[in-house]
């Protein structure tokens, strides 16, 4: 009979990360590229972003290996050390990167871009920028994350908490159990069943919790962390190897592939990338490795892998600088920006990453490589608080305030609560009415944030011929009877469903003289749900029917043109040191895919009995839509109507719904 000793291993490990492995380090490749390719619009890689996961994965094994090799070779978790590797494979890149985006940023950037990246680099060095976004996610008018230069810096984050929770919970498990493999297996365990079961509840009711969160992750860097902790036993044998390795590196491409915006994620279909991974890194695990995996110890994609931390960092600002300096490039813009931040990632790596890294001065000493990765985030952190205060002041004053008061021009709607939000499921239970209170007519509004942005029109000529106006509008949700999906929450958006039928109750309920259904109506309409226009006029039809017990005289108001690029942010480069040629910032009145939507919609309400008005030619009088009529701006962002121009409208919106009258 065996006696194992309590601070020993009762089962020898499956050599914990003891040795280099090639297949990881091009695996790194490959999860780079998946990113880059999915940043950088290719469309056939719609489920890139899964390359993160990889990465997670990846840091959970090679992470664990080294703190289980520290406990097992000293008993203890040396963590002056740990946190002295951290930050000298992490802090330097990335400060050169800040620092050197925003000085591109601030010569063609307008005051608005520059603000909002640096209210957004005050997160980056303290590694909360996860959390920024995840609150952002839930502002319907936030700033596009696509515009942003440190959105990419969200996964950093989570992996620096991942490193601030992970060593002390190995260490309470040693402290608890000893040495013992069977202690740190119960911790590893635990934590991916906990925040497994996290991942799963938030997906669905906080998705934006889920996707940035760091606890709807930390499963994730369990996995790979389980793997390190297997016993030699359980060592695959060649042909076992070589299985599991072309298992996963097919369960990763087929989730690059197959993913998309309407993937719940992380959710269950996490699991895809994340096993993957887990199988590719479980292929090689034994003090001798049963194969080489040619395909990912492939020279050029260990390259990649070498340099995967620095082209992370610098891919993400070189497209968003290039869309900004070059707004109508398109996709040959992004890929040209993708493979010069590669050249810039590869300088990063010969003279920041690798030499800060393994600097004698700071090798020697960890506590002085803490020490000073401290005041350096504490100094930076400070500038950039600074520096915020002095955007924020040129936001707001000057030439260029104009542009950001316009960008804040937005209906009343927009802000009561009667634009619905994401997670909402019906109408608000107060009402939600404009125009005359008293007024003997009842006019209800149904349709998406487009409905909402006619608030002030409505408003007006409601009080102007006596109609109260009672608006049923939530956002992304629009008046065709169709399945869409909801971006914010990469799912099916069964809130707009029910939202949708409880406004149709409450209007037939309400018996209304009029009805007008307008939502947001072009190609990107159901948010790549891959609705066709044929479909959507088919559910604009039916949605017409079900509006029939309210006896109301129905208009289906076409959409409002609407431009690539913010108006006021188009019109605020002017404010930029170097100027970007954005024309008059006036963009073309229709396109086909507007012009398809209209008329399917047109279509579908003459054959229900209904009325059609379509606003493009009062919006857009000529063939391109100006930036500004009569000195106002007519948007507050690329597709929502600017309040004052809106309300400037009401007499041609009274006339097309025909409220202009007594009857």
């Amino acid at each position: 009979m065996t006696i194992v000793a309590p601070d020993a291993p009762e089962v020898a490990p499956a050599e914990p990360a003891t040795g280099f492995r090639a297949d990881i380090e091009g695996l790194r490749g490959v999860a780079i590229v998946l990113v880059v390719l999915y940043h950088g619009g290719i469309d056939r890689f719609s489920g890139g972003y899964v390359g993160v996961d990889v990465f997670f994965v990846l840091s959970g094994f090679l992470i664990t290996g080294i703190l289980v090799r520290e406990i097992r070779n000293d008993g203890h978790i040396g963590f002056w050390g740990f946190y002295a590797r951290r930050f000298r494979r992490l802090l330097p890149a990335l400060l050169v990167m800040v620092l050197g985006t925003l000085i591109v940023g601030a010569l063609i950037g307008s005051n608005g871009d520059l603000d909002d990246w640096v209210r957004t680099a005050r997160t980056v060095p303290l590694f909360v920028s996860n959390l920024f976004f995840a609150h952002r996610a839930t502002d319907y008018l936030a700033a596009s994350g696509n515009r942003n230069l440190y959105l990419h810096t969200w996964t950093l984050a989570v992996e620096e908490q991942f490193y601030l929770v992970w060593p002390a919970l190995l260490a309470v498990a040693v402290k608890l159990g000893g040495r013992r493999t069977r202690s740190m297996v119960l911790a590893v365990s635990t934590a991916i069943v906990l925040s497994g079961a996290l991942s799963l509840y938030q997906t669905d009711h906080a998705p934006s919790a889920a996707f940035f969160g760091p606890f709807s992750r930390f499963w994730e860097f369990g996995i790979g962390a389980l793997i390190v902790l297997l016993p030699s036993r359980l060592a695959p044998k060649r042909a076992a190897g070589i299985a599991a390795a072309a298992i996963g590196l097919v369960a990763v491409v087929y989730a690059s592939l197959q993913f998309g915006a309407a993937t719940p994620f992380p959710g269950t279909a996490a699991l895809v990338p994340v096993i993957g991974t887990g199988l590719i890194v479980y292929s090689g695990i034994g003090a001798t490795p049963p194969f080489r995996n040619l395909v990912l110890e492939f020279r050029p994609m260990r390259w990649l892998g070498l340099r995967s931390y620095s082209w992370y960092l610098w891919h993400w600002p070189a497209i968003v600088l290039v869309t900004v300096l070059y707004p109508q490039g398109g996709d040959k813009a992004k890929i040209a920006a993708v493979l010069a931040s590669l050249v810039v990632a590869d300088i990063s790596y010969r003279l920041v990453e690798r030499p800060t890294r393994h600097a004698p001065w700071l090798v020697a000493q960890p506590k002085r490589t803490v020490f000073v990765g401290v005041a350096a985030i504490v100094i930076g952190s400070v500038l950039l608080a600074s520096l915020g205060v002095i955007t924020g002041h040129r936001l707001t004053t000057g030439t260029g305030a104009r542009y950001h008061d316009a960008t804040l021009d937005i209906p009343a709607a927009f802000d009561d609560g009667c634009l619905a939000g994401f997670a909402a499921t019906q109408p608000k239970a107060t009402g939600c009415t404009y125009g005359d209170p008293d007024g003997n007519r009842v006019l209800a509004v149904l349709g998406d944030s487009h409905a909402a942005q006619w608030v002030p029109a409505l408003d007006r000529l409601g009080k102007e011929h006596g109609v109260k106006v009672v608006l049923f509008s939530k956002s992304s949700c629009p008046a065709s009877d169709v399945v869409v999906s909801a971006v914010a929450f990469h799912r099916r958006y069964h809130e707009c469903e029910t939202f949708r039928a409880k406004s149709i109750e409450a209007i037939n309920a309400l018996q209304p003289d009029r009805v007008m259904l307008t939502s947001f109506g072009t190609d990107e309409m159901a948010n790549g749900d891959g609705v066709t226009a044929a479909e959507w006029g088919d559910g604009v039809g039916r949605l017409i029917g079900q509006l029939k017990p309210s006896g109301a005289r129905v208009t289906v108001l076409n959409d409002t043109p609407s431009s690539r690029l913010s108006v006021p942010g188009c019109l605020e480069h002017r404010t930029a040191l170097i100027k970007v040629n954005s024309g008059d910032c006036g963009f073309p009145r229709s396109d086909q895919a507007h012009a398809s939507v209209a008329a399917v919609e047109a279509r579908a309400a003459r054959k229900a009995g209904a009325g059609v008005a379509n606003p493009i030619a009062v919006v857009c009088p000529q063939p391109r839509c100006a930036a500004e009529q009569d000195g106002v701006i007519t948007y507050s962002d690329a597709s929502h109507l600017s309040a004052s121009y809106a309300a400037s409208l009401a007499p041609w919106l009274a006339k097309a719904l025909g409220v202009t009258g007594t009857s």
